[in-house]
């Protein structure tokens, strides 16, 4: 039987990270794994078009560069997550914001902490969706040298379909 000792959860603050943080706080509880939290900043397809230091102001913000405010609001969002995960039984937790391709910053970071499992949230997109936006689960899965455990929620529509028809 495996055994996880690093488990790495790329999130995006989706619903179906979550779900894969869930689950991975339940792995990491059973064979007491530590868990790394991981957010992959895109850079923005405006970069070099906008000045960085661009000021927002928004109600309860104090006047801050637009990329600090998404940095800010990225680390509650991180804090939030590990806070749950703890709450779950999850002894150690680390956090991770990086910058790039989140496909290649997600591979690179389980590299570098030689991670024994990525579990990772996948939204599911099928037909023109998946091809036009393409699948971040779908290329770690594909590079990946440690298993990946791929998490998708099940779709609220499908639900209600299969609930009227009586299928499953």
């Amino acid at each position: 039987m495996a055994t996880f000792q690093k488990i790495l959860v790329p999130t995006d603050f989706s619903e179906c990270s979550y779900a894969a943080s869930d689950m991975a706080a339940k792995l990491a509880v059973q064979f007491g794994a530590s868990v790394t939290l991981l957010h992959v900043d895109e850079p923005p397809a405006w970069q070099g078009f906008v000045i960085p230091e661009l000021v927002v102001s928004l109600p309860n913000e104090a006047n801050t560069s637009l990329h600090e405010f998404v940095q800010t609001r990225t680390r509650r969002a991180l804090e939030h997550l590990t806070t749950q995960l703890r709450n779950a039984g999850v002894t150690q937790v680390e956090e991770r914001l990086e910058v790039g391709e989140p496909d290649a910053v997600i591979l690179r970071v389980a590299e570098q902490l030689r991670c024994d499992l990525i579990v990772i949230g996948t939204h599911g997109r099928k037909g023109f969706e998946r091809l036009m936006i393409g699948s971040v689960a779908e290329r770690v899965v594909r590079q990946s040298s440690c298993p990946v455990l791929t998490v998708q929620v099940p779709n609220q529509e499908k639900k209600a379909d299969s609930a009227n028809t009586g299928g499953t």
